[in-house]
């Protein structure tokens, strides 16, 4: 069930956009990293039957967690806030954002980094299988395939968000 279905992000203001992907997205996503991170950390020490599949993608997980952290952080710390300071009509200084160009520089950047978020996911996918677990692995394992997946879905939302509205919205003030 899509509960945004009837919003159109579109007509949301900058900061509220801002707000609804950094509050929404990126906490959630954050929150499935921790408890994914959990299950694998548990899994490596305790579940000798599955170590095949497990080591590999601990690892893949882990090097997708350190980019996505890498990749929040710039989001928050240092776009969002530039973005909430100087878009709104009465800050917006037309020649400052013309010397800082986002739409060739910040923008695409970010979205460079979506692209090496899809490739790590796809590793994960790959490894897991299409997160379709051994039937005879744990449950702790097939509930982590299940994170997984709900974790690939919430990046593609955030993703998109960013690529096809939030970065449009941003063109166009510029």
């Amino acid at each position: 069930m899509n509960t945004y279905q009837h919003i159109d992000f579109e007509k949301l203001s900058l900061p509220q956009l801002l707000d609804h992907i950094e509050i929404k997205h990126h906490n959630y996503t954050k929150q499935l990293l921790l408890l994914i991170a959990n299950h694998l950390d548990d899994l490596l020490i305790n579940n000798q039957t599955c170590q095949d599949v497990i080591q590999p993608l601990y690892h893949a997980f882990e090097k997708l967690r350190l980019y996505l952290d890498s990749h929040f952080h710039k989001e928050e710390n240092i776009l969002f806030p530039f973005l909430r300071k100087f878009i709104p009509i009465d800050n917006l200084d037309k020649n400052l954002l013309l010397k800082i160009n986002l739409s060739e520089n910040p923008i695409k950047l970010m979205q460079k980094e979506h692209q090496q978020i899809s490739h790590l996911l796809e590793h994960i996918r790959n490894i897991t299988d299409n997160f379709t677990p051994i039937p005879s692995c744990s449950q702790e394992l097939k509930l982590c395939y299940a994170e997984l997946n709900e974790l690939e879905y919430e990046l593609q939302l955030h993703t998109y968000m960013e690529n096809n509205v939030l970065f449009p919205m941003v063109r166009k003030i510029q």
